[in-house]
């Protein structure tokens, strides 16, 4: 600990404020506050804003993920493909790192990953992944942003489903897509009333929202806005995406106004 105080000293002043307080910690023997001081040490070190997208299955997740990174890194399709929740994060090289049951950590190119997070490669996680890691480089996004693609929800889901509720306290944001063809479910509803019962930033996404003129676009917004007040008591902000490249405007727009602000507010209130 007091070789990651030094080097953290080293960096600014509010950093070098963490050196201070363990040496007081340690003068003054208050070891009931080292475990404080340790979390405050490791979000200094590794700053990191996880997104984690949720929504039912073929809700669009793995698409628009895609699309935000550029590449068709993430498996899709109109069954269960996701065993896993993936961890997608900012790097200067490319890398899959999977954790086992057993405590070992492999690694592998990132075009192994459906052998680690789809029903087909992996079915029923009989590899007993506990977490999958990739990195490569995210132009789109802040670099500490972390996005999560999560198993979908629904009757087509089975153990997935489990995995994705695991991870709803775990998230700095909940980004919950919808099927713009289908409207709310009660799946849907069921997540975003979790992630603000969780204490977690919330926003709804209408996916494949080319499917819809431009007026019925508008008025899918207000209704799911309205049901959302209605049914939860609370105003949730929702927007329309596409992972059409026609449209690839709203995308550049709803990462600009809704995710960097959010990512610039957890630096400030880190700090």
């Amino acid at each position: 600990r007091s070789s990651r105080l030094g080097r953290l000293s080293e960096r600014d002043s509010e950093s070098a404020f963490l050196g201070d307080l363990g040496r007081m910690i340690d003068q003054r023997g208050l070891v009931e506050f080292r475990a404080a001081l340790l979390q405050l040490v490791e979000k200094v070190e590794t700053p990191a804003y996880e997104i984690a997208f949720f929504g039912r299955v073929s809700a669009g997740k793995s698409s628009l993920l895609n699309r935000v990174i550029g590449l068709d890194l993430l498996p899709t399709g109109v069954t269960p493909v996701t065993a896993v929740p993936t961890r997608i994060k900012n790097g200067t090289t490319s890398e899959l790192r999977v954790w086992a049951a057993d405590g070992k950590v492999n690694q592998f190119g990132i075009e192994r990953l459906p052998d680690f997070v789809t029903e087909a490669g992996n079915p029923r996680n009989e590899k007993h992944v506990t977490r999958v890691l990739v990195q490569l480089p995210l132009p789109m996004l802040p670099a500490e942003v972390i996005l999560v693609d999560t198993p979908g929800l629904g009757s087509l889901a089975l153990e997935g489903a489990s995995e994705t509720l695991a991870y709803l306290p775990r998230c700095d944001l909940g980004v919950v897509l919808v099927d713009a063809s289908s409207n709310l479910q009660a799946d849907d509803l069921g997540t975003v009333d979790a992630l603000r019962a969780a204490g977690i930033p919330a926003l709804v996404v209408l996916s494949k929202i080319d499917l819809l003129t431009e007026e019925d676009r508008q008025r899918l917004l207000d209704y799911t806005r309205k049901q959302l007040a209605y049914q939860l008591g609370t105003e949730i902000h929702v927007g329309a995406l596409s992972i059409r490249l026609e449209l690839a405007s709203l995308l550049r727009d709803w990462i600009t106004d809704e995710i960097a602000p959010r990512v610039v507010d957890a630096r400030q209130l880190t700090r």
